[in-house]
């Protein structure tokens, strides 16, 4: 049995509906060019074992590097928390645990 091609139906994709998405695209595309690729968050204090939301104004949600801890008197670990009592597309959620102090980072924060 032969497969028989059908004509391909031009009605389906309108000059003026290509263009509009053309022009949408176009506008996307120059709206992330505006955005930094990395914002940098200065000097967040963290005290030991509290939850802190800090606002990173992106948004959206997005991936969070943390620098070396200035200020703590032992080994410990920053922990992001990632769940849904807060936007993550508004703030970031980081703990800070075992660090005997408050202790200051600085956060490069890029959209996910």
């Amino acid at each position: 049995m032969a497969v028989k091609a059908l004509p391909p139906d031009v009605s389906l994709l309108k000059l003026d509906d290509a263009e509009q998405g053309l022009s949408d695209h176009r506008e996307a595309i120059i709206e992330l060019q505006k955005r930094p690729e990395i914002t940098v968050i200065k000097d967040v204090t963290l005290a030991d074992a509290t939850l802190k939301q800090i606002a990173h104004g992106l948004g959206r949600p997005v991936t969070v590097m943390i620098s070396p801890p200035r200020g703590a008197t032992a080994t410990g670990r920053i922990v992001e928390t990632r769940s849904s009592s807060y936007d993550r597309s508004k703030y970031i959620a980081l703990t800070a645990t075992g660090h005997g102090a408050t202790i200051t980072v600085d956060l490069w924060v890029t959209p996910s």
